[in-house]
């Protein structure tokens, strides 16, 4: 709809990515937790044991790598929509 009053492209792009980056961040702070916590037990078990709390970069790159997939999919379907004529879309509708 927003395409039909005449948002351009980064906008509908920024106002859709905002809301799954707030999605991705809110399942980051559950999942950190759990897996570091499920993983350093793990890691217990093994007999040459490397610590957790020194390997936060992992953490890290990993957010980064779930940021630029989030990135790239909602951007690719945001700028999909944006660029397909608005006619078409509310004739089928």
């Amino acid at each position: 709809m927003r395409k039909v009053i005449g948002a351009s492209i980064n906008s509908l792009v920024i106002l859709v990515s905002k809301e799954f980056f707030l999605l991705v961040s809110v399942g980051m702070l559950l999942a950190f937790p759990a897996a570091w916590y499920f993983t350093s037990g793990w890691l217990q078990n093994f007999a040459y044991r490397i610590e957790l709390q020194e390997e936060w970069l992992t953490f890290l790159g990993s957010a980064l790598i779930a940021f630029v997939i989030t990135i790239l999919t909602v951007g690719y379907h945001v700028v999909r929509a944006a660029i397909a004529n608005p006619v078409t879309s509310l004739r089928d509708e």
